[in-house]
C-alpha cells in the first residue's frame, strides 16, 4: 500500500508572506493544516453559562516565546502546487513586523532545538513517508541550522532522511548557508534554493552588514550538490520575496520538483547556465 508524501512547511518571519489571491475576497477551498508549535498559548476567555451546545473555544497563540498566518500560506500553497499529501506547520514566535525583525533574529535562534526534536520525531513517525521540508524568509534561519543540528550529531542510528529540502528567499547570511549546508545534503534527496533580485533581503544584507543567502542581487549563493534556481528573470514584483506563493512559473516548478522529485535539467522552462563553475538554474522569460 502507498503512504502519502508529506510536507512541513517552515513560517516566514520578519517580512511575512501575504496570501494574495485569498485576501482579495476569493473564497478559497477547504484546506486541512496541521501545526506545531512553540509559541505561548493565549487562554480564550470566560464565557458566562447559558443553555444549549457547548462550544469549544479556540485556541490561540501570540507572537511570544512559549497569529497563525502561516497556516494561511501553507494552505495556498498545497492547493497552488496541488500537494495531495498532508502539510504540517511548524509556526515559531515571529512576530511578522518589520518593526520587530531584531526580535525575530533572536526568536529563530531560540526555537532551532525545539524544531530539532520536532523535526526528529516527524521523521522518525513517517513510517516510510517521504517528508519535503520548505522554508521561506527568515524561517530558513532555525530551518537550517536544526538540519545542520541534526546531520552532524552523534546518534545510535542513522540521521533522518527527508526528501525535498526547499529554500525560498532564505533570510540567512549567505556565507553561513554556505558553510552549514554540505552537511545538510545527505540528508535530502534534493535541496533547492530559490533566490532573486530581493529587495526586502537587500534592506536585511544592510542592516546585518552581510548579504542574505536568497538575494541574487548579492552574488549567487552556490554550493556542490545543491541546486541554485534565480528567478530575478520573471518575477516582476515590487520586492520579489513572496514569489513562492505569486509567480505561477516559480508555483509550476515547485510542482514538478514535489510531485515527480524532477531535477532542474528535466523541469519546464529551467535551463542552466555556467558561473564559476556550477550550474545556475533560470526561466526562460
Amino acid at each position: 500500500m502507498s503512504t502519502a508524501p508529506l510536507l512541513s512547511a517552515i513560517v516566514a518571519s520578519g517580512c511575512a508572506a501575504s496570501a494574495a489571491s485569498w485576501r482579495e475576497g476569493a473564497v478559497g477551498p477547504q484546506i486541512d493544516v496541521f501545526y506545531a508549535t512553540d509559541r505561548r498559548m493565549h487562554s480564550p476567555p470566560a464565557e458566562p453559562c447559558s443553555a444549549g451546545p457547548i462550544r469549544s473555544p479556540q485556541v490561540q497563540f501570540g507572537g511570544e516565546r512559549g497569529g497563525h498566518e502561516a497556516a494561511l500560506w501553507a494552505a495556498q500553497l498545497k492547493n497552488d502546487v496541488h500537494f495531495e499529501g498532508v502539510i504540517v506547520v511548524y509556526s515559531w514566535p515571529s512576530r511578522g513586523s518589520r518593526w520587530s525583525y531584531l526580535a525575530d533574529l533572536k526568536n529563530a535562534d531560540w526555537t532551532t532545538p525545539h524544531l530539532v526534536d520536532f523535526l526528529d520525531t516527524l521523521a522518525s513517525g513517517a513510517n516510510g513517508a517521504p517528508i519535503h521540508l520548505f522554508a521561506h524568509s527568515m524561517g530558513g534561519r532555525p530551518m537550517l541550522s536544526a538540519l545542520h543540528g541534526l546531520a552532524v550529531q552523534r546518534r545510535e542510528g542513522p540521521p533522518p532522511r527527508f526528501g525535498q529540502i526547499i529554500f525560498a528567499a532564505p533570510d540567512v547570511d549567505a556565507e553561513v548557508f554556505r558553510q552549514l549546508m554540505p552537511p545538510v545534503l545527505a540528508l535530502a534527496e534534493r535541496v533547492t534554493l530559490y533566490t532573486a533580485s530581493d529587495l526586502a533581503l537587500r534592506i536585511s544584507g544592510w542592516l546585518l552588514a552581510h548579504p542574505r543567502a536568497g538575494d541574487s542581487g548579492s552574488g549567487l549563493v552556490l554550493v556542490n550538490g545543491m541546486d541554485t534556481v534565480d528567478v530575478t528573470a520573471v518575477d516582476d514584483s515590487r520586492m520579489r520575496h513572496d514569489y513562492f506563493l505569486e509567480n505561477e512559473r516559480v508555483l509550476a516548478d515547485i510542482f514538478q520538483l514535489l510531485t515527480y522529485a524532477a531535477p532542474p535539467q528535466r523541469r519546464f522552462r529551467l535551463f542552466g547556465v555556467q558561473l564559476h563553475g556550477f550550474l545556475v538554474w533560470q526561466f526562460r522569460s
